[in-house]
């Protein structure tokens, strides 16, 4: 029996503990006032219908509803550097333009590329965790095809530039390459002519974290597999990384599961401070939120490489999500390239082709060395092709000790990540 206790003690105490609670406070999810910054400018633009939405799996016969006219806005947020070149930053699904700019990363990526002399513009597509829009049931591809183009065009008509440069994370990575690689126009698009010019309105783009050809950690290519299958059987419609109201006993029972989830003794330690003295415990009421995260898309970061500050506003930077967006992923994982909603190759059926498209700008490709949503052999399987089809147009970079989000997020973005984006975008083009 003692020997059963102290094991039970030692090995379990903390296996499916109820996470701290998070207190209550304002949640700001969209870029705003960041010291050392100018004040935002911001813009919002008509980009189609709330009625749009899944316009190309829904049934047609689906009823009316009330809000199918409310329009769709796309926000653009400038932090002006007068003389500048544009530069416009593309977030990642369930995430906003905070992850480019937010207080409590200092120095953050807008303010970094603002300090070396660009004029920063700061997406929030339809998708945008900060817009109410966030929980329709988008695809991707009405996303990439409608918001991108009329942003880009929207930035070279404020900026009178015939051309930009672009930074594209994750899904927004994702979602540019769906609306350069297809070249045909869709009923349901609202901008095709503007898409039309966008390969040509790009002067450098830089992708972080996922490529078109994409290797996904085992734990993706799993979850992949066996989401196809069940994903019609899980409740989880109302799934979000911060429950609204009062948490439900089925909220109580996933924390708890997902706080078992086995995760580094370093990172672990972190989670799970000791509770004696009670005076000197921290509490981390962050961990809810980091767990369902990592439930859909792996370790999402590394927690060591993350500041508290980050954490303390960790609700700000992740929000609300759609799981029908997310089930297009799975074809992601299960084809190991861009698919299209219904897993379709389309737009890499002929790589060395569509590649070609791409050679009129370089591409610098950044990689979290630990990234458990997309692996980094992505960027050196994607080079091996671009050397094929367009011959030193495309490099790419390791960022070691890091995952995802927190070569972003993190407190070594002005150290380890932006000085190689810097020096990219501070390179001659050449034709």
């Amino acid at each position: 029996m003692a020997y059963i206790a102290r094991m039970t003690i030692g090995v379990h105490a903390w296996t499916f503990r109820k996470p701290d609670e998070a207190p209550p406070r304002l949640i700001s999810r969209l870029p705003g006032a960041v010291p050392g910054l100018p004040d935002p400018l911001v813009m919002e633009m008509a980009a189609g219908r709330w009625g749009d939405a899944g316009a190309q799996r829904q049934d047609l016969d689906r009823p009316a509803r009330d809000d199918d006219d409310r329009p769709v806005l796309i926000r653009l947020t400038r932090y002006g550097r007068p003389g500048g070149e544009p530069v416009l930053m593309i977030h990642g699904y369930s995430a906003s333009g905070t992850t480019f700019a937010h207080h409590s990363v200092r120095p953050g990526p807008a303010k970094l590329l603002w300090d070396a002399g660009h004029d920063v513009w700061v997406l929030d597509l339809r998708t945008s965790a900060g817009l109410p829009t966030a929980t329709l049931p988008w695809t991707f591809e009405e996303s990439a095809f409608n918001d991108i183009p009329l942003a880009v065009d929207r930035v070279l008509r404020e900026t009178g530039r015939a051309r930009l440069n672009v930074f594209a994370h994750c899904m927004g990575s994702v979602m540019l390459h769906m609306a350069l690689l297809e070249p045909r126009e869709q009923p349901w698009e609202r901008h095709f002519a503007l898409r039309a010019l966008l390969k040509d309105r790009i002067s450098k783009l830089v992708i972080s974290q996922v490529t078109p050809l994409m290797v996904m950690s085992p734990t993706n290519s799993l979850r992949g597999v066996l989401m196809q299958y069940l994903r019609p059987y899980l409740p989880l419609d109302g799934y979000a990384f911060r429950p609204d109201g009062t948490p439900t006993l089925f909220d109580h029972l996933l924390d708890r599961l997902l706080a078992s989830l086995p995760y580094p003794d370093a990172e672990f330690d972190l989670e799970n401070p000791p509770p004696w003295p009670p005076w000197r415990m921290r509490r981390t009421p962050w961990t809810a939120t980091r767990h369902r995260m990592d439930l859909l898309y792996g370790r999402d970061f590394a927690i060591g490489n993350v500041d508290r500050a980050v954490f303390d506003f960790i609700d700000d930077h992740f929000g609300p999500l759609n799981m029908d967006t997310v089930a297009q992923a799975i074809h992601f994982a299960r084809c190991h390239e861009i698919t299209d909603w219904q897993g379709a190759s389309i737009y890499l059926d002929s790589l060395a082709k569509s590649l070609a498209l791409l050679k009129a700008f370089p591409v610098l490709s950044l990689h979290g060395e630990d990234n458990g949503l997309c692996s980094a052999d992505s960027a050196e399987l994607l080079k091996d092709y671009y050397d094929q089809a367009a011959p030193g147009r495309y490099r790419y970079r390791l960022i070691a000790g890091h995952g995802h989000q927190d070569c972003l997020i993190g407190r070594h973005v002005a150290t380890q990540v932006f000085p190689h984006v810097l020096a990219f975008l501070a390179e001659e083009s050449s034709p």
